[in-house]
């Protein structure tokens, strides 16, 4: 890219050109990655750490974890809250990485970003997913959203999200992913992708494997983390419904394109809801619509 344009950002095509010229790590693999919070930081001070001007839920785990993000994100919009998720990687369009109540950043937010930050950004070796994820961070910032779910890329311990200081953690699910990066068993996956666990913040997981669910545990009891698993709502399909029981309450949600693998998935964005509802409050039935 030339050197003129990325110092002056005019279209969204300009900035599509300069994210282009930085390498994906779903294109090079290892080589794009620079697993380094320290750099993410700073990158963060550069901004004005904007990251700690919103509320949030962080979402880490193997496979859920983008079905989690849009229940949470579907469910506190409808209750009236102003909602921001940060998800990856797109379908189609780079901006659906970066939604507030649903729509998509718009273009000429992306330019002001960049024509705000190229300078500093040119000047250092960012990966592509710190870029993006400090936008998102400057984006719902800007805009005062009430929470933002904010999806880990891969991993948890050194991702490049794991700068913020959520309201709630969440693993959903732990399989064998990445395991050039994250370890080849599940004990060492749990254990990088329960690294967004933060101190007296509680935790909430899917239906784990044993071997993953005490590394988890371990590592939230070290923090002081209160821990609660999604299972204890006794998830199903049934009917073509997914089922929870709180208590001897029953919740049912009958929506076509829920299936029986969304059961523990609703369950882990339900006990969200509640664990949260003296900040952010739900009543039951908002969830369910």
């Amino acid at each position: 890219m030339k050197d003129s344009v990325a110092s002056n950002f005019q279209s969204f095509l300009d900035v599509e050109d300069f994210l282009n010229s930085i390498p994906m790590f779903s294109q090079r693999g290892t080589k794009a990655a620079n697993f380094n919070l320290d750099r993410m930081k700073e990158f963060c001070r550069a901004l004005g750490d904007p990251q700690i001007n919103f509320k949030s839920i962080h979402v880490a785990g193997t496979n859920g974890k983008g079905t989690v993000c849009r229940m949470l994100a579907s469910v506190y919009q409808t209750a009236g809250f102003k909602t921001g998720m940060y998800t990856s990687p797109h379908l189609v369009n780079f901006r659906e990485r970066f939604m507030i109540n649903g729509n998509m950043i718009d273009e000429c937010d992306l330019i002001d970003f960049f024509n705000l930050h190229a300078k500093h950004i040119r000047g250092q070796a960012y990966t592509y997913f710190e870029i993006t994820t400090a936008i998102a961070f400057w984006y719902f910032s800007k805009n005062k959203v009430d929470i933002a779910i904010i999806e880990t890329g891969l991993g948890g311990r050194l991702d490049a999200t794991n700068v913020i200081f959520p309201e709630i953690s969440v693993i959903t699910s732990i399989g064998m992913d990445h395991t050039d990066l994250l370890g080849t068993t599940l004990e060492s996956i749990a254990g990088e992708k329960a690294g967004i666990i933060k101190p007296q913040i509680p935790v909430v997981v899917g239906n784990l494997l044993p071997e993953a669910k005490n590394v988890i545990k371990k590592i939230a009891d070290k923090h002081e983390s209160k821990l609660t698993e999604a299972e204890k709502y006794q998830p199903r399909y049934l009917n073509g419904s997914i089922v929870l029981m709180d208590g001897d309450t029953e919740i049912r949600l009958k929506k076509t394109f829920l299936k029986k693998i969304d059961a523990v998935n609703v369950a882990v964005s339900y006990d969200i809801t509640r664990i949260l509802s003296d900040r952010l409050f739900i009543a039951p039935e908002k969830f369910i619509s």
